[in-house]
């Protein structure tokens, strides 16, 4: 069998030639193998063997004969701690045989143990020599220094390897990340591809709306036309019947000539006579202006004093409706000729102010959109003033949670706050609380109104809000901590920190948000963290923080639903009912987020079943308690419902250094 050895950058001969015997290989026949007896006597070749006075002298002189054949540079035998050699091993074997000749009857025993030596010295490798051609047994030692430096090499070899494969590793790590990136840029790409096609298909057929809206509003003018025609020709008749009608002295009722008939010769004047008439219309006016403005306070009483509504978007489906309306009263449309000397004669209609038109004053919308006139005036708002309006708000609306025992809902405490601006004029507080609605839809692209509108019109609780102002805050405090710097981080580690601080985001997520930092910061090695949460002067966030704040409240609103759906999937009491065991809904929740504890599991049971505190969860389902699968999911979403992790405090905390402990306390934790 010969020995495979591990491949360097120059091939021995030798090296290859290195077999051990008794292992079933074979040697060519012109190969001879010298076995350490064939080593002894080759040893000793070349050295005088006289005749002495005795065998003592004869072995000593040949002793140092054999020493003085060492190369030169190796040590001699009696130096102090000589390295073995070969040759001196083999001479010393064949020494060790001629004192076996001449040791009288101990010949025996010592040839015994010269063998027994022989045997614990040489091994059963075999070298091969210069040329090849015979094979020497190799001692113990030899083997030993021959597989050290081979375990030496070995291990280079294997480092070189592992370097290797480290390299090739990291190849095929970068070569998955280039693939995610590229396949999350196709996934964006194709979904911004069908958002532009829905797009246009909306544009599309709002040209169609507005054709048709065009067609109508000339069906419109033209009737209004031939109405304003008629008019003009009863005018003329009747202009005509009140001249007919006037008597001598000019008035529309024949009458005597007072003044000629007049025994006391007082003249009574027709100018006294107007003027006491305008003024008694101007006193009915005056009444029935105060009467008007009665009727309209008690219209807007009736209004107001119906329950506030849920919060909901009162604007859903109007456009829908309006639309129908508008093609159910459409007039026919008709040749007739004339139309052009109608346009022609009818009066140009003056233009007033832009308005806006209401939804009503119906129990079903929030009290500051409940309106008794159709329409209100358009007071634009900037994209500043709303944000500001929005901050003031949100304020306001803290200052007065801490007031009271029951907080306002939002689009409740909305009312308030517009009544109190507006000096509590209901009818200001709705043409404010309109035009707000409209600024809102127009800049909802913005994080922070898309935010407040979606908890105005009741798509998300208000502590959505909340906790994503503890997110901000508690990101803005890590970040430096990360960085190790008050305001630069390099771009890897900005993303390290990012997947460590939002465990649960997908791949996605984080490729949406790389994007949306190289749109802020594109070049360097490092990012300017602080400038990344700063705000231009429309109060507009830059694209790295405005989609960070869109996937925290979508995130939420889509594990809302995946709540909803696992409560909907709890096994009901009977068949067809709505009604669910508490534990089969508390399982639910468990099973929907194992992530959770136990205690978060309870708190969500204890909210929607509407107990006082989480503690009794546990025993209230013991006893088998039941409830209303609906109820409990609206009592639910009152509140907060999140991942656990969906921003780690953990790794906050990880850098955070831990409160300074009193002198008792430091005292005893020291002992």
């Amino acid at each position: 069998a010969w020995r495979r050895e591990p491949p360097t950058g120059r091939p021995s001969r030798l090296r290859a030639a290195m077999f051990k015997h008794g292992a079933g290989g074979r040697l060519p026949p012109d190969v001879r193998r010298n076995d350490w007896r064939a080593q002894a006597k080759s040893s000793v070749d070349g050295v005088r063997d006289q005749k002495y006075r005795s065998n003592a002298l004869r072995i000593e002189v040949k002793l140092a004969e054999l020493l003085a054949r060492t190369p030169p540079g190796e040590p001699r035998a009696l130096e102090d701690h000589p390295q073995p050699n070969r040759f001196r091993t083999a001479a010393c074997m064949e020494l060790l045989g001629d004192l076996c000749d001449i040791a009288g009857p101990f010949s025996a025993s010592l040839r015994a143990i010269r063998e027994e030596l022989a045997k614990g010295i040489y091994s059963d490798y075999y070298l091969a020599d210069s040329d090849a051609r015979a094979f020497d047994q190799l001692p113990y030692f030899s083997v030993v220094e021959r597989l050290a430096g081979e375990k030496v090499k070995m291990a280079e070899e294997l480092k070189q390897w592992q370097e290797e494969v480290e390299a090739r590793d990291r190849a095929v790590r970068v070569l998955e990340e280039t693939n995610q990136t590229t396949r999350t840029s196709v996934n964006r790409a194709l979904s911004m591809n069908e958002n532009t096609q829905a797009k246009l298909l909306e544009t599309q057929a709002r040209v169609v709306e507005a054709d048709a809206d065009a067609r109508a509003a000339e069906d419109e003018l033209r009737k209004l036309r031939l109405e304003l025609n008629a008019t003009k020709e009863e005018l003329l008749l009747t202009r005509a019947e009140n001249l007919q009608l006037k008597g001598p002295t000019g008035a529309l009722t024949p009458r005597p000539d007072w003044n000629a008939i007049d025994p006391h010769g007082k003249e009574n004047y027709e100018a006294d006579r107007t003027l006491d008439l305008i003024h008694s219309v101007l006193d009915e006016l005056k009444i029935f202006k105060a009467k008007t403005d009665d009727l309209a306070k008690y219209e807007e009483a009736k209004a107001l004093i119906e329950p506030e509504a849920e919060a909901r978007d009162p604007f859903e489906g109007v456009a829908e409706e309006e639309e129908a309306a508008t093609t159910k009263e459409a007039p026919e449309t008709s040749d007739v000729d004339g139309d052009d000397e109608v346009a022609k004669a009818a009066p140009r209609e003056e233009e007033g102010p832009p308005k806006l038109r209401t939804l009503g004053k119906g129990p079903e919308l929030p009290r500051f959109l409940r309106s008794v006139d159709d329409k209100v005036l358009v007071k634009k708002l900037s994209k500043r003033d709303t944000e500001e309006f929005i901050q003031e708000v949100w304020e306001g609306k803290k200052k007065s949670d801490a007031h009271r025992k029951l907080p306002f809902a939002l689009h409740e405490y909305l009312y308030e706050h517009l009544r109190e601006k507006h000096g509590g004029v209901h009818a200001d507080a709705v043409e404010a609380g309109y035009n707000l609605m409209e600024a809102l839809r127009k800049f909802s692209y913005d994080a922070d109104v898309a935010l407040f509108l979606e908890v105005l019109t009741g798509a998300l609780c208000e502590d959505v809000y909340n906790d994503r102002n503890e997110m901000t805050r508690a990101l803005e405090e890590y970040l430096p901590l990360a960085a190790g710097h008050d305001n630069l981080i390099g771009r890897e580690d900005l993303y390290v920190a990012l997947r460590e601080f939002f465990p649960s985001k997908s791949e996605e997520s984080h490729a949406a948000l790389r994007k949306a930092l190289s749109k802020d910061q594109s070049e360097g090695e490092f990012v300017d963290f602080i400038k990344l949460f700063e705000e231009d002067a429309n109060l507009n966030q830059g694209e790295f923080v405005t989609t960070l704040f869109e996937q925290h409240w979508m995130e939420i609103r889509a594990y809302a639903q995946e709540v909803s759906e696992a409560i909907e999937g709890a096994e009901r009491v009977e068949p067809g009912s709505n009604l669910a065991l508490l534990a089969a809904v508390r399982e639910a929740l468990r099973k929907h987020d194992p992530t959770k504890s136990l205690e978060d599991v309870d708190a969500e049971c204890a909210r929607g079943a509407q107990f006082a505190t989480s503690s009794n969860v546990a025993l209230q389902c013991s006893l088998g308690a039941v409830v209303d699968v609906d109820t409990f999911k609206t009592k639910l979403h009152v509140g907060l419902v999140k991942r656990a992790d969906n921003f780690d405090l953990k790794a906050l905390l990880k850098y955070r250094a831990p409160p300074e402990q009193s002198g008792g306390d430091a005292a005893s934790a020291e002992a």
